[in-house]
């Protein structure tokens, strides 16, 4: 019977010291639990859709000499004549004194 209650008590010493980690690891889960709703508040209160609205202005630049010079007969005579065109209305309507005539 000596060893049997010496057993026994061996036995809820260990017990004992099983519930002791279990709070411990209970507390710890608790912990972690306030830190990951606290983290589910944040994710949740961070935007979904981020809109970004402004403008842009697009300057290109192109050698006039070099694009006329490789574009076949046909296009450059309508862009010469085009050209011609615009720079004739422009005197005309801009600066009529100046007395240029394009043809």
């Amino acid at each position: 019977m000596a060893t049997l209650g010496s057993a026994f008590n061996q036995f809820v010493q260990q017990v004992g010291g099983f519930t002791s980690a279990a709070q411990a690891l209970s507390q710890t889960f608790n912990v972690f639990a306030g830190h990951a709703q606290a983290l589910t508040q944040a994710l949740s209160a961070m935007p979904r859709q981020l809109t970004i609205q402004g403008t842009h202005q697009v300057n290109v630049v192109i050698n006039g000499a070099e694009v006329l010079s490789r574009l076949t007969p046909e296009i450059q005579q309508m862009v010469v004549g085009e050209v011609k065109t615009q720079l004739g209305r422009t005197f005309k309507e801009v600066m009529p004194d100046a007395g240029v005539t394009l043809t």
